[in-house]
């Protein structure tokens, strides 16, 4: 079957993402996590992926051993409507080693939690080694509106600080994992001064004021002259 395993402390150096979800889209075909807005407690989770199949249908393991999934239900019209899935970005990138992933289905040795794929998680055993992660990015563009605390090129400022340290556990090659990892993310907005059209030939509202006004021009209406 088709494995893929990511280094990730090589990969995720030279490329723009800083989750574990954010990764897995970038490296992995057929994987798909997109962040979810106004959508209550999935603002918070992003829900995963492989072949659109359902989110309690890939199944993650750490180290081999099952990763629970989260207590939230998705609604709100996200993708993965009705079902719980695995919060990935829970897991700190600092503490991992390598990821594999496979991406068929594995319910005949899994279960059917397994159907869409599998995706295992390797943390760090190298013990004594200190290591320090900082990334920092945004969004540059000229679309963004002259809110409050921005300018007109600059949001959505992302920073990621991670850290993370092994400690021998006994003489028997027992270790910690002593990680920590600050994800701050900023906001990103879009909206622009509407300037178009309120009404078009098309609005029901339209069709009401010219069967109540006979002979008006509805085509320079407001909504405040209908009121």
């Amino acid at each position: 079957m088709p494995v893929d395993v990511i280094n990730v402390s090589k990969f995720a150096a030279p490329a723009p993402q800083t989750s574990i979800n954010q990764l897995l889209s970038l490296r992995t075909p057929s994987f798909s996590s997109n962040t979810q807005t106004i959508s209550d407690g999935t603002d918070h989770i992003d829900p995963t992926s492989f072949r659109s199949l359902c989110l309690d249908q890939v199944l993650v393991l750490i180290n081999g051993k099952r990763r629970q999934t989260t207590s939230l239900v998705n609604v709100n019209g996200t993708f993965g409507r009705g079902n719980v899935g695995t919060d990935l970005n829970a897991i700190p990138a600092t503490a991992i080693d390598k990821i594999e992933v496979l991406r068929n289905g594995a319910a005949a040795q899994y279960g059917s939690d397994a159907i869409a794929g599998v995706i295992n998680i390797k943390l760090k055993e190298d013990v004594n080694n200190f290591s320090v992660n900082l990334t920092k990015g945004g969004n540059f563009t000229v679309n963004i509106g002259p809110f409050e605390g921005e300018t007109k090129s600059f949001n959505g400022k992302n920073v990621v600080l991670g850290a993370n340290y092994n400690v021998n556990l006994g003489n028997n090659g027992g270790y910690i994992n002593l990680t920590g990892e600050l994800n701050y993310r900023g906001s990103t907005n879009r909206m622009q001064n509407f300037s178009g059209g309120i009404i078009n030939m098309m609005n029901g509202i339209e069709r009401v004021a010219r069967d109540q006004f006979p002979g008006i021009d509805v085509t320079t209406l407001s909504i405040g002259q209908i009121q």
